[in-house]
């Protein structure tokens, strides 16, 4: 008999490590990729959530703090995982729209700050639910940046309780990734072409500055003294020499296997991260292209890489699930096929 969810459980389901990066093939193909890294998530599909569909901005269907005036419709159609925990809002973990562009929130703790009330003029949104919005509501970085600067201000609001300190990253198809960033009373810092690359705490300029203080002058591997922890400041720095010289791939196969073997490099194995509910390991890792539209992803347990093209769906008007698949698969034994000399 299946568990029923405990939705006090939500909120740890959504804290937790991450490591963000894209990339560009021969072809000028964009990917981005990234690890989910938690200890646990079993409310998580990929889901697909067609144009007009109707979602909200603020409070939540669980705590009954839905806020009728902030209902919405999807101007955009998107694809990725996501939470539907609560049916009122999917909470995105990434994803794509029909426009090529993606995004996904990776978690900021100790330095997100949300208002408690919204700007003037503008709608309270949030913060689980940013990445959902903004890919349903924008074509590219321009109307991203918009849609922040003078339509939506962040707020203080909970899950379950808890508040989700955030901040996201956004890609078009322009390659170009911007990073948003609550650390601000009353706002939000907008860093605009940015290398393409997020992990947790510090900002994005921090881990910046500090990747350029300590390895400014590095020319080519061996790389010494390079942190092989799995903390943000340390992945940040291992991806961002990785992009540097890693090969790219000729087209979009090749770029997407190139960046499944990449963040293996960063990737947090069962036993290493203890928690107090067990140990964060990379639950699953995702690939997104901006011109093709496919979802690309396999699991910890199962290293079968799955493919959702955004392109075919287009046109559905209900939403669509699939499992995110992470149960130990059947392995293929080939050992009466083998080929006698």
């Amino acid at each position: 008999m299946k568990k029923a969810f405990n939705h006090k459980d939500l909120s740890a389901e959504i804290f937790g490590g991450c490591s963000g990066i894209t990339w560009d093939t021969k072809d000028h193909q964009h990917l981005w990729d990234r690890n989910y890294d938690l200890h646990r998530v079993r409310t998580s599909h990929v889901i697909f959530m067609p144009r007009q569909q109707t979602y909200y901005l603020s409070g939540n269907s669980v705590e009954h703090s839905l806020v009728v005036d902030s209902l919405v419709k999807a101007k955009y159609a998107s694809l990725g995982m996501r939470t539907m925990v609560f049916q009122s809002t999917p909470i995105m973990y990434e994803a794509i729209n029909e426009c090529g562009g993606n995004g996904r929130p990776i978690f900021y703790a100790n330095c997100a700050t949300y208002p408690e009330i919204a700007r003037p003029n503008t709608q309270a949104i949030h913060p689980g639910f940013v990445v959902t919005h903004v890919l349903s509501q924008c074509k590219n970085n321009d109307e991203i940046v918009e849609l922040f600067q003078h339509k939506i201000t962040v707020t203080k609001q909970t899950v379950t309780g808890l508040v989700l300190y955030l901040h996201w990253v956004f890609t078009d198809k322009t390659g170009e990734t911007i990073v948003i960033e609550p650390d601000q009373t009353d706002h939000v810092t907008i860093h605009r072409n940015t290398t393409g690359i997020l992990t947790n705490a510090p900002g994005y300029q921090r881990q910046q500055n500090n990747l350029n203080k300590r390895f400014a002058n590095l020319t080519r591997f061996p790389i010494v003294n390079v942190p092989g922890e799995f903390s943000s400041r340390a992945r940040f720095i291992r991806v961002s020499l990785l992009k540097k010289y890693a090969l790219r791939g000729n087209n979009e196969a090749e770029g997407v296997t190139y960046l499944f073997r990449l963040l293996q490099n960063l990737a947090m194995l069962l036993g290493m991260v203890p928690v107090s509910q067990g140990y964060e390991y990379s639950i699953y890792t995702a690939v997104i292209c901006s011109e093709s539209l496919k979802y690309y992803w396999h699991s910890y347990r199962n290293l079968q890489t799955y493919c959702i093209n955004l392109h075919d769906l287009i046109r559905e008007t209900k939403i669509k699930l699939w499992p995110l698949n992470n149960e130990q698969p059947k392995y293929v034994d080939l050992t009466n096929q083998g080929e006698t000399l």
